[in-house]
């Protein structure tokens, strides 16, 4: 069968979960074109096809010929043969775009059609009763309670014809069918408790299976996923995303095991400690004795200090903020400890909001609300963290709201923590911002040379590891963004230093710590044409550069060209305009269009044909300037959302090369809120 060609914009190697994955890419970009599978053999070829629309798989083919026999496949079962073939390493994935797609309907019968277009399937004729048999069904209690799942809109077709076969049989299955019934009503009431807004398409495919008994599984399976989705304040993630978070956690955290083995090795175990009678959350060792304090968080430490001291009367409530690693966790804690200790009557909670929503939603299943309620309500200190994370939590903020008014007012103490402040949190209810904002909000920066090497003292002398003040100067100075990263370095050399019975010194210090040594540093700040000083910028560092017109972004790139780095410029500006104004003869330029060019390379406005070109330029250059310097474009052809989301992908990418990212945006075209949550994402870069 001849299928239209489209334009090939990418080209991969099959292998394990390949095709999942780029399924699962070009569906949260909406991409619109088809994947094509072909696996070659001496006698034998097979080629699939899977049609996307708005990155929805719409319908699949097989082609599979051999010695000359040719047979084809269609819908379920082509699609099965399709995974298959893109296990094999030797299977070649094309992904095609500029293609209609209802070309392709009208290449295939209906019965290839995965989504949208299927038509109903023929239902078995049902048995038929005699008149007296329809009488005795309408009284018996079995047939009552499956008709009236039926009337409130539940499928329960396979039980109808199995009590026309089997009465008994039916008898016997109906708690279970009434269970899974039960479970789909629940799901159902947690569903409308949260902000769906963006996720439209996740919720129709979770609301059909909410009508669907023998899907309660994967329901709660997907309400799941969206839940955990939301709670991430990005796009829909996939399952296998989702996965992938959860296992690089995990992946974290058996790191941190490790090093904590190592450095342990040897020495005598004590005895577990003995549990407190009463499940507070707070970690024993985060005290203000073991915080410390430097000019970048000397307010935040005291106005913790002095609400330790004088709960309910000195800041009520307490909001801190930072970026990630910063200690926020760690004054909380000290707070409740400080607490708990002057007061040992008090009722002191720490947890988190993820905590705190996985509790609500125990108690909403179990109909234990009124239980958690007292639980939190009855508090005399509530120390909350991780607050950015009500962004798309409705109920959850429904219910914190009140459990706020409650414990302000019969005046007890609560202390709150985010990576930022209160009106920076996407869909974060006006009320719960005025209150979070009606006591004192305090900021934590990243720490100074000074902290940082406070830090790494105090943390050596309290582990017990021995390394000269030269090496811990070369720590503090090369390991900059959070106090997390700071510890964690010297950990990691620690560790390396036991096992491989190595004294630490220097050498020692920049083999663990790699390119991140001073040797390695980004070049030092240059004069440019115009003679005016460019910024200093960092190997796997991703920058935004606020500008009306992309000027300075470009100069940049011009700098960093000359160099040495490779050159990847993805611009809204004609290529051979910047080529006549910049030295940029040896860079890629690309123009962003979605207009065809006889005389320069363009790409469409399509997040994933873009994440391509990048990816392929960090595979090839060990070291590169890559520019994109026009995000409002990208905006205004897919969504912010997506692009978010896609800006949090590629400052990932970014972070794990020795490469550079600039991005331009003119700042008067998006929201407050939107530079906002790019900014966090990415490092303001502003002319010296």
């Amino acid at each position: 069968m001849k299928v239209p060609e489209g334009v090939i914009i990418r080209t991969i190697k099959g292998g394990t979960d390949t095709l999942k994955r780029i399924l699962t890419d070009l569906r949260k970009y909406s991409f619109t074109g088809y994947v094509k599978t072909i696996l070659e053999g001496e006698s034998a070829g097979a080629t699939g096809y899977i049609v996307l629309q708005d990155g929805i798989a719409a319908l699949s083919y097989y082609e599979f010929s051999k010695e000359g026999r040719e047979r084809s496949y269609v819908g379920s079962r082509s699609l099965k043969f399709i995974w298959e073939d893109s296990y094999n390493p030797a299977c070649r994935i094309e992904l095609h775009t500029r293609i209609d797609p209802e070309e392709m309907y009208k290449l295939f019968p209906e019965e290839a059609v995965l989504h949208g277009r299927m038509k109903p399937k023929k239902r078995p004729a049902a048995i038929t009763w005699t008149a007296r048999e329809e009488e005795e069904n309408e009284t018996d209690p079995v047939w009552q309670e499956i008709q009236e799942w039926k009337d409130r809109g539940y499928n329960v077709q396979r039980m109808e014809e199995l009590y026309r076969k089997d009465r008994d049989e039916a008898e016997r299955q109906l708690p279970e069918c009434r269970s899974k019934i039960r479970k789909l009503q629940v799901l159902e009431e947690l569903l409308e408790e949260m902000n769906t807004t963006g996720f439209e398409r996740e919720v129709m495919s979770i609301k059909k299976k909410l009508k669907e008994p023998d899907m309660a599984l994967a329901a709660e399976a997907e309400l799941e996923d969206l839940r955990v989705a939301i709670e991430t304040g990005g796009g829909a993630d996939s399952e296998s995303e989702i996965w992938e978070k959860k296992r690089e956690k995990d992946r974290e955290e058996k790191v941190e095991k490790v090093y904590d083995l190592i450095l342990h090795a040897g020495k005598q175990k004590e005895g577990p400690e003995e549990a407190d009678e009463e499940d507070t959350g707070l970690k024993p060792g985060l005290t203000f004795d073991s915080f410390v304090v430097g000019p970048s968080n000397r307010f935040a430490h005291g106005a913790a200090i002095a609400v330790a001291n004088n709960p309910f009367t000195a800041y009520n409530p307490l909001f801190i903020t930072s970026g990630a690693g910063l200690g926020k966790t760690h004054l909380l804690n000290a707070i409740g400890n400080e607490i708990k200790k002057a007061h040992p009557e008090f009722r002191v909670l720490y947890m988190t909001t993820e905590e705190f929503t996985t509790r609500l939603i125990q108690a909403l299943e179990s109909n234990n609300l009124v239980e958690f309620r007292d639980r939190c309500r009855q508090l005399d200190v509530l120390l909350l963290d991780d607050v950015q994370f009500l962004a798309g939590k409705e109920r959850t903020q429904e219910e914190l709201f009140h459990t706020f008014n409650a414990l302000y007012n019969d005046e007890k103490q609560i202390v709150l923590a985010s990576d930022r402040p209160p009106k920076e949190i996407p869909t974060l209810s006006d009320r719960l911002i005025s209150r979070f904002e009606a006591g004192l909000i305090v900021e934590i920066n990243s720490p100074d040379l000074e902290t940082r090497l406070a830090i790494l003292q105090k943390k050596a002398k309290e582990s017990g590891i021995k390394m000269g003040p030269q090496v811990i100067t070369y720590i503090a100075e090369n390991v900059r963004e959070n106090i997390r990263e700071l510890e964690g370095a010297l950990n990691r050399i620690a560790a390396f230093s036991t096992l491989m019975k190595r004294d630490i010194d220097m050498e020692l210090a920049r083999e663990v710590l790699g390119k991140r040594g001073s040797e390695e540093k980004a070049p030092q700040p240059e004069e440019s044409r115009g003679g005016e000083k460019m910024a200093e910028l960092f190997p796997g560092s991703s920058y935004i550069v606020e500008e009306t017109r992309p000027v300075l972004c470009h100069r940049i790139f011009e700098s960093y060209l000359n160099r040495g780095y490779s050159g990847l410029n993805i611009t809204r500006t004609n290529p051979g305009k910047l080529r006549r104004k910049y030295n940029m003869a040896d860079a890629r330029i690309i123009w962003l269009t979605d207009r065809e060019s006889i005389k320069e390379e363009t790409v469409e406005p399509g997040l994933e044909m873009v994440m391509y070109l990048i990816e392929d330029m960090l595979e090839k250059s060990d070291r590169a300037i890559i520019v994109l310097d026009d995000i409002q474009y990208l905006i205004s052809n897919n969504s912010f959302d997506a692009v978010a989301q896609f800006v949090r992908r590629l400052v990932d990418e970014i972070s794990e090369s020795d490469s550079i990212l600039i991005t331009s945006v003119s700042p008067d075209t998006l929201s407050k809120q939107e530079l906002s949550i790019l900014e966090r994402e990415l490092e303001l870069l502003e002319e010296n």
